[in-house]
């Protein structure tokens, strides 16, 4: 399992998009995620600050950067 240093995840998603920063993107990700679960009524067994790391570090292992 790779090992990541917080500056270098922070230096990743502060990196602009098309004139927004990448983190923003990753929370409007997180936001579609967690409404597509409260519509379905599923349930997701992390705390929302763990799923939302998870989810940046799976972004962050599958980006072309």
């Amino acid at each position: 399992m790779p090992q990541y240093t917080s500056n270098e995840l922070i230096y990743w998603a502060s990196q602009p998009v098309n004139n927004e920063i990448l983190f923003d993107k990753i929370l409007d990700i997180h936001d579609d995620v967690t409404n597509f679960i409260k519509k379905n009524r599923l349930t997701i067994k992390a705390d929302k600050e763990v799923f939302l790391m998870k989810l940046l570090l799976f972004i962050y292992d599958n980006s072309a950067y």
